[in-house]
């Protein structure tokens, strides 16, 4: 019984799954939950983008650079390697003289930060100016090239100008420290020439000044327009002392005449003050005050006898000092050079005919003598020619047209001396 119904079962379980099977394969829905599949999504296509076209590039402009200022020294200073009163001083460079130009860098409170020589220091502002854009010299793009010194026989001259005495011959160099300026109617001696710069010594000092310190003045000329006259240049000898005499002129009316002597320094104008018979004693002939004067007239020069005086200034070798030097060539030698140019009275050439120097215990009266003779007679000529210290076998008459030229003695005598040296002379043309 039990097997049977066991059997019975068994069999119902085995139809079920046959059954199954069968409706599976039918396609039959039956009630079984698939797993799900997951949908796939389609993805958006990215859209391509439209390209920007590339603009033209616009060049950037090179930025001018700020110019570069100059700063110029007005009062001799120091060159410090700090902004600091206490600092030290540039090694390499000395004190910066009055026109010095150097490159300024910065300003630091009160200072100005420079370039000078290639050193880079300090300078108080009070000392300096900023004057404005720097050279190419200055930035050190172009350096300046210096003439050469051309030497030439030493020559004492007079300023015309105030004068600045440079170390280097261009404008921008700087003064020379110990005399930067040399005022207008001083007595340099001129050693060279370089381009448009003489090369000069005054003071102890050696420099260079522009030759516009004694030339190229302009005055009229009578015609309503201007002429220019330059400094008389080249040899001793008629034309010298006549556009010696123009170009002291046009510089000032007191101007009676030129002097110039062959193998000597005495190179100089001829004045007068009418109304004060004694001014070029201690001035120069352009009205500053000198010990050693001008050479100079006491009176207009219409008498027959004119007498022209000038120091002795020993010292510098200037002025009349150099007339003995006259006296003693001729008198070891009486046939030597005697002519004198000088322009004056409307002549030119001269001859020395007589010269003496008196003792320093002479008569006051011979001086007075000689500068109260108007209009020598032969006997007073020929007294003068008893007294010179040599025969120079020149003669001379009382129809001549006659000068003396008049200085001190050689010796150091006392101011009361009466040493004199007298030299006489005749026009020849």
């Amino acid at each position: 019984m039990k097997c049977a119904h066991l059997l019975k079962r068994i069999a119902c379980v085995l139809l079920a799954v046959i059954t199954l099977s069968v409706t599976a394969c039918a396609g039959v829905s039956v009630d079984v939950s698939p797993t799900p599949t997951m949908p796939v999504e389609t993805p958006t296509p990215t859209p391509i983008p439209t390209p920007t076209p590339t603009p033209t590039p616009i060049p950037t402009p090179t930025p001018t650079p700020e110019p570069m200022m100059a700063v110029k020294v007005i009062e001799t200073c120091d060159f410090l390697v700090s902004p600091e009163n206490s600092a030290d001083k540039v090694t390499g460079a000395r004190r910066l003289s009055i026109d010095t130009l150097a490159l300024l860098i910065a300003e630091e409170g009160s200072y100005y930060k420079v370039q000078y020589a290639k050193l880079t220091g300090y300078i108080l502002k009070e000392f300096a100016e900023i004057s404005g854009q720097a050279s190419e010299e200055l930035m050190g793009l172009k350096l300046p090239e210096f003439p050469e010194d051309k030497a030439m026989t030493a020559e004492e001259r007079t300023t015309t100008e105030l004068s600045y005495l440079r170390v280097y011959p261009y404008t921008d160099s700087e003064r020379v420290a110990e005399c930067p300026e040399i005022p207008r109617g001083s007595d340099v001696t001129v050693i060279a020439v370089a381009g448009s710069f003489y090369k000069v010594t005054y003071n102890n000092c050696t420099g260079y000044i522009t030759k516009s310190s004694f030339n190229e003045h302009t005055d009229s000329d009578g015609s309503g327009g201007s002429q220019t006259y330059s400094a008389p240049t080249g040899p001793k000898n008629a034309g010298y002392v006549r556009q010696g005499y123009l170009w002291a002129k046009s510089r000032r009316a007191d101007t009676r005449g030129f002097i110039a002597i062959p193998g000597t320094n005495i190179s100089y104008p001829i004045m007068l003050d009418p109304s004060a018979q004694n001014f070029y004693h201690s001035h120069t002939w352009l009205g500053k005050p000198s010990s050693r004067g001008a050479i100079y007239l006491y009176r207009e020069p219409n008498a027959k006898l004119i007498h022209v005086i000038g120091h002795n200034s020993r010292n510098s070798g200037t002025m009349f000092h150099q007339l003995h030097s006259i006296q003693n060539s001729l008198k070891k030698n009486p046939g030597g050079n005697k002519t004198v140019y000088m322009y004056l009275a409307g002549k030119t050439t001269w001859k020395i005919w007589a010269f003496y120097e008196t003792p320093a215990d002479e008569p006051a009266s011979t001086l007075t003598n000689i500068v109260n003779t108007l209009n020598p007679t032969q006997s007073w000529i020929d007294s003068q020619l008893a007294r010179s210290e040599a025969d120079l076998g020149v003669g001379a008459t009382a129809g001549n047209q006659l000068a003396v030229l008049i200085t001190c003695g050689d010796r150091y005598d006392s101011f009361t001396a009466q040493s004199r040296l007298y030299i006489f002379l005749k026009a020849v043309g």
